[in-house]
């Protein structure tokens, strides 16, 4: 099994596992934190985290929007 979490928007994404590791993109840069962890680049569309072999339990998603964004 794998857990794969994507968007395809300027913001930044995180996951993070039962266990308090976080992967993914935050305002402090790249973690890869949860081993067996894939996580695509700052400029990469869509942004992606995946996990290969992601554990049972609860996980939590992080978005956070990249510069100042624009109008709604």
């Amino acid at each position: 099994m794998r857990l794969r979490v994507g968007m395809n928007s300027p913001a930044m994404m995180s996951v993070t596992d039962p266990d308090r590791r976080t992967a993914g993109q935050t305002a402090s840069g790249a973690v890869d934190r949860i081993p067996g962890t894939a996580v695509t680049g700052p400029q990469d569309h869509p942004r992606i985290v995946e996990v290969s072999a992601p554990r049972a339990g609860e996980r939590g998603i992080a978005v956070q929007p990249k510069g100042g964004g624009g109008p709604l």
